[in-house]
């Protein structure tokens, strides 16, 4: 939580006058000099933020390589078809504007409480993405629960082979962006991943406040097959060259 302190001061202020005999042009230091007091008071108070006024980092993932469920930062995102289920408990959602183009999500949990995220169908195959990422805010929660949950092959709910794995999402930073990056091998409870139907949130610490943005999976960027800068351009003199092939010189020997 950022604090901005103003600090408390007392003060007490003594202004005394002086007299002179008109007629010695002496001071005289009189018993009834006068004096004015002034009492100097300040004030303390502590300003506390409850929401980001700033922006997550801008993703750095090629859009090429992203599947991405919520971002301003990509331009196709994953359709979700409610941000908080009719089966959620004590948890209130609202989309919250960051700044102007720039939204997250925010959840209260009032105790430990929980909210579900329906993805729309069909849903989102991140079987080959090797990466899940999200950027987390709160100024009074270090920690909460997301459950990842898919339908397996068949696309169902509780149609056999249904899989899911819950990961502690820790904040490490209060009031500041936390960007956060989960292995997909990490979420061993996962049998599947073709058919991610559903995100939880949950508290099980708590009430409090999460603000999340940039929800994506992460593929690993395709390897480099072919060179995409020029060699170092030569640097022998054309008169001590017989070239073969070469863009920088005139002549080259024919092929």
């Amino acid at each position: 939580m950022k604090r901005i302190s103003l600090s408390i001061v007392f003060g007490l202020c003594f202004v005394f006058s002086h007299f002179t005999h008109a007629k010695s042009n002496e001071k005289i230091n009189s018993p009834h000099k006068k004096a004015a007091a002034i009492n100097v008071i300040g004030f303390s108070g502590i300003v506390s933020q409850t929401q980001p006024t700033t922006s997550a980092t801008a993703p750095s993932a090629a859009a090429s390589d992203v599947v991405s469920l919520f971002s301003d930062s990509y331009a196709s995102n994953h359709g979700v078809s409610t941000w908080r289920t009719s089966w959620s408990s004590t948890v209130d959602h609202a989309s919250h504007t960051v700044t102007s183009g720039d939204t997250a999500q925010k959840y209260t949990f009032n105790g430990n409480s929980f909210a579900g995220i329906d993805l729309a169908s069909p849903y989102l195959d991140a079987s080959n993405t090797v990466t899940m990422h999200l950027d987390v805010w709160s100024a009074d929660k270090a920690s909460f629960l997301l459950k990842v949950v898919d339908f397996g092959a068949n696309g169902t709910f509780q149609g056999g082979d249904d899989s899911e794995f819950i990961n502690t999402i820790t904040i490490a930073n209060a009031s500041a962006w936390n960007s956060v990056a989960i292995a997909m091998s990490d979420m061993t409870g996962l049998s599947n991943t073709s058919a991610i139907a559903q995100l939880v949130v949950e508290s099980n610490n708590g009430s409090g406040t999460v603000f999340i943005d940039n929800i994506y999976f992460e593929s690993a960027p395709a390897p480099v097959t072919y060179p995409s800068t020029s060699a170092t351009a030569p640097s022998a003199a054309a008169s001590d060259v017989v070239s073969l092939f070469s863009d920088s010189y005139a002549s080259n020997h024919g092929v």
